[in-house]
């Protein structure tokens, strides 16, 4: 998994890149930012290859 740390003139924010991330979204996501709120960004191939999980 690769990190990339983004930072533009109002926040400052890390995108995660690598496979089986979807796995480990929660884990990443509750470290981050707490449980109980979550951001996936996505596109219409990954939706067909892993929506239904």
């Amino acid at each position: 998994m690769k990190k990339v740390h983004i930072r533009t003139p109002s926040k400052q924010y890390d995108v995660y890149i690598g496979s089986s991330l979807l796995e480990k979204a929660g884990r990443l996501s509750a470290n981050i930012i707490g449980v109980g709120k979550v951001a996936i960004v996505t596109d219409d191939i990954v939706d067909r290859l892993y929506a239904s999980r």
